[in-house]
C-alpha cells in the first residue's frame, strides 16, 4: 500500500513538470509557471507602462516580455513562452491575452512569442493601491520542463486620490519567500512518505 502511495505521489509530481499548456494557464500558476520546474536566475522581466499612478478609467498601454537565453529543443514545436497576469483591480483588454480563471494567459496563437502587449484599464475608484503579479516563461519548444526558465515581476499602480501609505516597491523577482515555504512543505512530505516506505 505504501508503494502504491509513493508511485502516486511521483507521478503527481512529474506530470506537475512535463506538461505544457500552450492553450493558457489557470489558477494553477498563480504562484508561478511551477510546471517549467524552478524559476531561474537566467530569466528577467522587463514591464513597461504601469503607472506609478493612475486616473479613474483610464487606459494604460503595457507590454511584457520575458528575457532569457533558450536553447531550442531537438523537437521544436516552435512554441516560445507563456504568461499569467492577475491585477486587483481594472480590467484588461488584448488581443493576445484570455482572461481564464480570475486572471489572464496566453492562447495558442501568443504562446509563439515572449513579448505581450494588453491595455489596462484602470478601476473607477482611484483612491486604492491596485497589484500587479506577472509570471512569465521562455520554453524551448520541447514540450516538457528541461531547458525551460521563467520568472516573476510585482509592481503597483497608486490611485490619484489614495491618501493612505505606500510603503511597496516594484519588484522583478525570480522567487517569492511564500513560494520557498511551499516547496520546503511539499519535500517534507515526500521525504516523510519515503521513510515510511524504506523502513518497512
Amino acid at each position: 500500500m505504501r508503494i502504491l502511495l509513493l508511485s502516486v505521489l511521483i507521478l503527481a509530481l512529474a506530470s506537475t513538470n512535463t506538461t505544457s499548456l500552450p492553450n493558457g494557464i489557470g489558477s494553477t500558476s498563480d504562484g508561478g509557471c511551477y510546471c517549467h520546474g524552478a524559476s531561474s536566475q537566467a530569466a528577467t522581466i522587463t514591464v513597461e507602462g504601469i503607472p506609478s499612478n493612475f486616473s479613474s478609467l483610464q487606459t494604460y498601454n503595457i507590454s511584457i516580455q520575458i528575457n532569457a537565453s533558450v536553447e531550442r529543443a531537438s523537437e521544436d514545436s516552435g512554441r516560445l513562452g507563456g504568461v499569467r497576469v492577475l491585477i486587483s483591480a481594472g480590467t484588461i483588454f488584448s488581443e493576445e491575452l484570455q482572461y481564464l480563471e480570475n486572471g489572464w494567459t496566453h492562447n495558442q496563437t501568443s504562446n509563439m512569442q515572449r513579448v505581450w502587449n494588453l491595455s489596462w484599464q484602470a478601476p473607477q475608484d482611484d483612491d486604492q493601491i491596485v497589484d500587479f503579479t506577472i509570471h512569465a516563461n521562455a520554453v524551448n519548444g520541447g514540450g516538457g520542463s528541461n531547458g525551460d526558465y521563467w520568472a516573476s515581476s510585482y509592481a503597483d499602480s497608486v490611485g490619484i486620490n489614495y491618501t493612505g501609505e505606500t510603503g511597496k516597491e516594484n519588484i522583478n523577482s525570480v522567487i517569492e519567500f511564500k513560494h520557498l515555504v511551499v516547496a520546503f512543505i511539499g519535500g517534507t512530505i515526500f521525504a516523510g512518505a519515503m521513510y515510511f516506505v524504506v523502513k518497512d
